[in-house]
């Protein structure tokens, strides 16, 4: 019954913090290549066909509306998914969360709800 109460509000901010601000300068420096490297593949094909000047168009409309809602929600999972693991990993090992739980603190409520709220909001914005 305790995972299910709202936690500290401190804790929660931080960790939004992590999840969605840092995690633009990642999407904000992979997008470009991604469509970098769709213009390099398709470049070939298109000028075979004579439409190499409407390979800009073509790129710009699947990055931005095919693979525009895709691409930020896999590298957020890569990025904040293993941060978030390699967190609470170790924190298992050195028998904190056991801690946690013999000072009447509920580890879920502590460790796992606010990456979870702080993922959930993410996934909504991107």
């Amino acid at each position: 019954m305790g995972a299910f109460w709202p936690p500290r509000r401190a804790g929660v901010l931080s960790i939004f913090y992590f999840v969605g601000v840092r995690s633009v300068s990642v999407v904000v420096i992979t997008e470009p290549f991604i469509g970098i490297v769709l213009a390099v593949q398709a470049y070939a094909q298109f000028s075979q066909i004579g439409m190499a000047t409407q390979l800009g168009v073509i790129v710009n409309y699947s990055v931005v509306r095919e693979l525009g809602p895709v691409l930020p929600r896999r590298m957020l999972a890569g990025r904040v998914g293993s941060a978030m693991a390699a967190e609470i990993a170790p924190m298992r090992v050195t028998e904190q969360s056991t801690r946690c739980r013999v000072s009447a603190a509920n580890p879920v409520r502590h460790l796992v709800v606010p990456r979870f709220l702080a993922v959930r909001a993410a996934d909504f914005r991107c």
